[in-house]
């Protein structure tokens, strides 16, 4: 609030002194006729005996005070708008990562992260333009205003008439605006989206020899953004010529009255009214952007408002449980994306120590199913249980360490992202959990080591070396529950009987390991198996502990 009024205070000043302008054009023009003023038509205007180089030296320092007044302004305005932006994207980017992952998974690949960067802007053109240059130029025009009916009430009226009409004209002008710019923002996102695309595959389409087919894709959205782009920069100029014409006929309507009624008029005080209208055109002119950009940053509302639409069940923070688990069930479990079943009325129950298959067809549901169990994914019907008791997800989250079967890394330092979501990780526990996945070579190899910051995506490391870094990082949660969405696809034999070891040894000390895998090693080693199929859970194989491959 402080910064609003103290960029409100600087529009004033502003106003204030472009106002003072006009003001003395009246003393002036009182100057250079000698006249003494002594009934003057020019009332309350400053003593119009003021020579005409005290007039200038005021004219230097009113233009020395609106230069210091605008920059202030410009700097309070770029910080309260940052500020804002900085607010409302937070918010918006709050909003978006507690969306549900099915929900997630509806939109296309950097769809929302273009949308929001987009719409974001089109908020920052409606404060910025909208809201700040429209109260400005508010302000200067009413100020303008005042003076010349202050000075002389009769000339001023008839320039004062047309101006209600040009802002009926801009208004209506403008209205087009808001669905142009929706679909101009719309086609700019899929711009941004395709273009991000084309770039994280361009080794492959340069294989495929699919380049030119690509570019010729994103070529079409950007001329249907062009095309939006040209139709509503069209309707945004169409508002100066309006602008142009009503102040044309203000001054024309200014002289004809001046013309039939010269034997009173004052010249003085024409002057200081005419330079008053003349100024205040300007700030009209600013006035029909500040609705152009209203009506573009409700556009970018309109979209945004579909996203903070979508049902958000923001995660409740809750403490890592580090005690063993007992047991963990779930009975009747179901679950679907969009109407389309891919569990139906699973059931199945783990002990603790147990190291635990799920195999299947691929897109059965096997990811989907460790999603549910990991706290990430709601059920749609059934129940879960953690040691005989009914489990939400914010103890599913707790208690679980979940390892995706696309290993995600984020554009940071190894240390931070093996110890994601800690914000001061102990580099001890980060080399041990390292160490045991046999990654601490490679990633110690690196310029920088654990601090050297990876690309996003880690996509500077090996499709195995990043499934290692998100095995290490499900490690360092000391969690007694790991779900570990094939972690071994991208691994040789040796590295994945590394990986069946580091299970081994968690169920040796009382932990719960579930593996979604198709491999045979996995298979072999693993107390049981389980095969999901057709929505449902039936035990495969069980092994007993003289038969178990160690």
């Amino acid at each position: 609030m402080p910064l609003a009024l103290a960029t409100l205070f600087a529009m004033v000043v502003s106003a204030a002194a472009t106002a003072a302008y006009a003001w003395l054009v009246g003393p002036l023009v009182r100057s250079w006729e000698g006249d003494s003023g002594a009934g003057s038509a020019l009332g309350n205007l400053p003593n119009p005996g003021l020579s005409v180089t005290q007039i200038v030296f005021l004219l230097v320092g009113l233009g020395v005070l609106r230069a210091l007044s605008e920059t202030l302004r410009t700097h309070l305005a770029s910080q309260l708008q940052l500020g804002v932006i900085r607010e409302f994207r937070g918010k918006l980017l709050s909003h978006v990562l507690a969306l549900e992952p099915s929900k997630l998974l509806a939109w296309p690949r950097g769809e929302l992260a273009s949308r929001i960067q987009v719409e974001v802007h089109g908020v920052r053109i409606f404060l910025h333009v909208g809201l700040g240059q429209g109260i400005r130029s508010m302000l200067v025009a009413t100020a303008l205003a005042s003076v010349a009916l202050r000075v002389d009430t009769a000339l001023a009226i008839p320039g004062l008439l047309v101006v209600p009409l040009a802002v009926v004209l801009i208004v209506v002008a403008a209205r087009p605006a808001r669905k142009l710019q929706r679909e101009l923002f719309a086609a700019e996102s899929e711009v941004v989206a395709r273009t991000a695309e084309a770039i994280d595959g361009a080794a492959v389409l340069r294989a495929y020899g699919a380049a030119a087919s690509t570019w010729q894709n994103v070529d079409e959205a950007a001329t249907r953004s062009e095309q939006r782009g040209i139709a509503a920069e069209t309707w945004s100029a169409a508002t100066g010529p309006m602008v142009e014409l009503a102040a044309a006929l203000g001054i024309a309507l200014v002289f004809a009255f001046a013309w039939s009624s010269r034997s009173t008029v004052d010249l003085a005080s024409a002057g200081t009214v005419l330079v008053a209208l003349l100024l205040m055109y300007r700030p009209l002119h600013g006035i029909a952007q500040a609705v152009i950009g209203w009506w573009s940053g409700l556009a970018s509302l309109d979209r945004l408002d579909e996203l903070f639409s979508l049902p958000a069940q923001p995660a409740e923070p809750a403490a890592p449980r580090t005690e063993r688990v007992v047991s963990l069930g779930f009975d009747g479990l179901s679950f679907d994306y969009d109407g389309r079943p891919v569990l139906l009325g699973a059931s199945a129950s783990f002990r603790g120590g147990e190291l635990v298959a799920i195999t299947g067809q691929s897109g059965v549901g096997k990811s989907t199913l460790l999603g549910v169990l990991a706290g990430v994914l709601p059920p749609s019907a059934g129940s879960i249980a953690i040691d005989g008791l009914p489990a939400a997800r914010d103890s599913l989250i707790a208690a679980a360490a979940w390892m995706p079967q696309n290993p995600a890394l984020f554009r940071d330092t190894i240390l931070h992202n093996v110890a994601l979501g800690v914000s001061g990780p102990d580099r001890d526990r980060v080399l041990e959990a390292c160490r045991r996945v046999d990654a601490h070579d490679f990633v110690s190899a690196r310029p920088q080591g654990y601090d050297g910051v990876l690309h996003e995506g880690g996509t500077d490391l090996s499709t195995g070396q990043r499934q290692r870094i998100c095995l290490a990082r499900a490690l360092y949660t000391g969690a007694p529950v790991l779900l570990l969405d094939e972690p071994s696809s991208a691994l040789d034999d040796e590295r994945e009987r590394e990986v069946i070891r580091v299970c081994r040894e968690h169920t040796d000390h009382g932990g719960l390991v579930i593996v979604a895998t198709h491999r045979e090693d996995f298979l072999r080693h693993a107390d049981r198996v389980l095969e999901l199929r057709n929505g449902t859970v039936t035990e495969w194989e069980r092994r007993t502990p003289d038969a178990l491959l160690h």
